[in-house]
């Protein structure tokens, strides 16, 4: 445990070193589910155990992903594998030098931590982001040596019944810790495969077969473009207003802490740091708005 576990921004952030005070909080109050799958590996624990995380992962998520091609008709595991290369690539612990980014480009609540701790958890976070689609339950997670804050997380990820591409992606930028990373990540797989359609590669059946799905990817593709449209000045100045008076906590549940005080500052001038502008972005298409949010079922989110 770090004695240094956070610093504060004193114009709106806080960043949290992972792992640390902030994530160890999370985890002494999550519960659970014990339910076990019956999925057994061909792979004794022990050899498990003997192998850093992501290693781990990846040897988990072979067995695990045999024959499993959820999206797309991809092999699981070979997605799996992209999102574990790519995702590091994404992450960088020291924070850039000069600090003089446009306040809206920082984040409200930033993670920092050591190559050597946060990569391979990354790693591990990517291997298994269809564990729970292809039949594992957190409990066999648990069981086969898989760091407990990636269950959280992947339980967090977790794509609900019905739920669309973009609400989950949007899910994923406001629950924060390494899901922010996995979700550019798979959103840069989703790009590729859009680029390879366009290019007029795909056989019709597969877009006949998958069209509802690409019309998803595709939207999710474009509420993240570098060219959307997003709110006005005056529409983020009243989201930050209705963040701010409904609780910070309820849009940003990592205000927490001894710099948590922090955090409001940003909103009270009307500042949308990532990841809210996108959030509120959505939630106005979803027919919210500033003067709704309090009432709004955050549980949407799928974490307090």
């Amino acid at each position: 445990m770090a004695v240094n576990d956070a610093i504060a921004e004193v114009a709106g952030g806080v960043i949290y070193l992972w792992p640390g005070d902030a994530n160890d909080a999370i985890l002494e109050n999550f519960d659970f589910p014990a339910e076990r799958s019956g999925i057994e590996l061909d792979i004794d624990l022990g050899f498990l155990e003997q192998h850093s995380p992501e290693i781990a992962a990846a040897l988990i998520a072979e067995e695990l992903y045999r024959d499993f091609s959820p999206e797309f008709n991809t092999a699981a595991y070979r997605i799996a594998g992209i999102n574990a290369r790519d995702i590091v690539t994404r992450y960088q612990w020291i924070k850039g030098e000069t600090g003089d980014e446009p306040a809206e480009q920082k984040w409200f609540v930033d993670y920092i931590g050591t190559d050597e701790r946060v990569v391979r958890r990354l790693q591990e976070l990517a291997w298994l982001r269809n564990a729970f689609d292809a039949g594992a339950t957190p409990a066999d997670l648990l069981h086969w040596g898989v760091d407990p804050f990636t269950v959280v997380q992947l339980i967090w990820w977790q794509r609900k019944p019905g739920e669309t591409h973009l609400a989950q992606h949007i899910r994923a930028i406001r629950n924060g810790w390494g899901l922010r990373w996995l979700e550019q990540s798979v959103r840069d797989t989703y790009r590729n495969l859009v680029k390879f359609i366009d290019q007029g590669a795909a056989a019709p059946e597969f877009l006949a077969a998958f069209g509802s799905d690409l019309a998803e990817v595709r939207e999710v593709l474009n509420f993240f473009a570098d060219d959307a449209e997003h709110l006005s000045e005056a529409r983020q100045r009243e989201w930050a207003v209705a963040f701010g008076e409904a609780g910070v906590r309820r849009i940003l549940p990592d205000a927490v802490g001894r710099f948590a005080l922090y955090v409001p500052a940003a909103l009270k001038q009307g500042v949308l740091r990532q990841p809210l502008e996108p959030i509120a972005r959505y939630l106005e298409q979803i027919g919210v708005t500033p003067e709704t949010w309090a009432d709004f079922d955050d549980s949407f989110f799928g974490r307090n």
